[in-house]
């Protein structure tokens, strides 16, 4: 790293950390009053120890136990709703969740395996099992049951018909830093035809989007912005994306990222302009997430799994929602 770029990243963190607080805070407001920040702990389990990921769809919070072979659901309260308990995975371990179902991911020696369930729970709907598969970095399901797979390792984004098949007969995207290719993707996202992908890979930390009905397809959020690859702090300092690990959009079309190596998630408008830093030091959370790698948005909140902490939070946007 270079002088000038140290420079930069130190004022960043500066401005990112340094008495800015707020609902979510949009950049140069430094005062506001604090946002409500919820830490959720389900008490069957011993808390949220031993969870792996979160999703969020329909009003409910799904999270995987890889250790105790489940996946559970809550309330927005983090209140088991008791009747959604999936036992179909060996050790689920990641999940992705769609409008209807459900998907998860069993990590077992070195067959990857997705199933897919009813949002109500019960047996598997149906599996994908490819054993191209390396390192899963994130799961989606679309509205027609479509379920996708980013593959972080190698690098490549693919989508399972309702029979299992690979739809097009080949990688939705592939290795590449143009639009349509990726690098490191983890957390991926779909909001009707588009899937939102987070790519980790250090030359090319960023947020892109590609169409699902077509391969290969990038989707830009503006004619400037193709990709989002930086962010404005509270103190006006534009700053790259490090490790973007999760993406997520709510009903509002509001665009949030969840950045591991910053410990923050970021919201974006839907031109790819930095909205709002939703992490700060009043929003009642901490600062930074640690070792955060999962979130989900329901209405106006957004929901975040801490797995070292065992805990997830909850941030409303305007005071509720």
């Amino acid at each position: 790293m270079n002088k000038a770029t140290s420079t930069v990243l130190l004022a960043a963190a500066l401005g990112l950390f340094a008495g800015c607080g707020g609902k979510i805070d949009p950049p140069g407001e430094l005062y506001k009053e604090p946002r409500l920040s919820l830490y959720l702990y389900a008490g069957e389990y011993g808390g949220f120890g031993g969870a792996s990921w979160l999703g969020v769809t329909g009003g409910r919070l799904y999270v995987t136990f890889p250790d105790s072979g489940v996946v559970v659901a809550y309330n927005s309260l983090a209140e088991v709703t008791g009747d959604v308990h999936f036992t179909g995975s060996v050790r689920p371990y990641l999940i992705g969740v769609g409008t209807y179902e459900i998907a998860v991911a069993d990590s077992v020696d070195t067959t990857l395996t997705v199933r897919s369930y009813g949002i109500g729970g019960g047996p598997p709907l149906r599996a994908v099992v490819d054993t191209d598969w390396v390192e899963i970095g994130g799961l989606a399901v679309g509205e027609d049951g479509t379920i996708y797979v980013s593959d972080a390792a190698r690098n490549f984004i693919r989508a399972y018909d309702a029979d299992g098949g690979l739809v097009f007969g080949e990688d939705l995207a592939d290795s590449g830093f143009g639009l349509g290719h990726v690098l490191g993707p983890r957390g991926i996202f779909i909001e009707e035809d588009t899937l939102y992908i987070a790519e980790a890979h250090a030359e090319k930390a960023q947020v892109q989007r590609i169409s699902v009905r077509e391969v290969q397809a990038g989707v830009p959020f503006s004619a400037t912005r193709p990709f989002l690859s930086t962010f404005i702090d509270t103190f006006g300092i534009e700053v790259p994306l490090i490790e973007p690990v999760a993406v997520c959009v709510n009903f509002a079309g509001q665009i949030f990222v969840l950045d591991a190596a910053w410990g923050l998630i970021i919201e974006f408008n839907r031109d790819g302009t930095t909205a709002a830093i939703v992490t700060a030091p009043t929003s009642g959370g901490p600062v930074p997430l640690t070792g955060a790698r999962s979130m989900g948005p329901y209405s106006l909140r957004i929901y975040a799994l801490e797995p070292g902490r065992g805990v997830v939070h909850r941030w409303d946007k305007g005071g509720g929602g």
